[in-house]
C-alpha cells in the first residue's frame, strides 16, 4: 500500500479495460545508469591491477 502512496496516477487508457486509471511502472536504473557506484567484479579487477602495476600518477598524487 505505501508504494501506491508513493506513486503518481495518470489517466492512460492501456489494454482492455482503457477506462481504468492505471499507474507508471517505476523501474530500476541499470547498471550503466549508476555512477559512482563500484561493482564487486570491477572493485575486484581494479585493486588486482593495482597490486601487481601500482598505482597511477595521479591517485598517488591524492594520496
Amino acid at each position: 500500500m505505501q508504494a501506491l502512496r508513493r506513486v503518481a496516477f495518470y489517466a492512460v487508457a492501456v489494454g482492455l479495460n482503457t477506462a481504468h486509471k492505471v499507474a507508471k511502472k517505476v523501474s530500476e536504473p541499470r547498471q550503466c545508469q549508476r555512477r559512482d557506484h563500484l561493482t564487486k567484479r570491477t572493485k575486484f579487477i581494479r585493486d588486482k591491477i593495482c597490486k601487481v602495476s601500482g598505482f597511477m600518477a595521479c591517485e598517488t598524487f591524492f594520496l
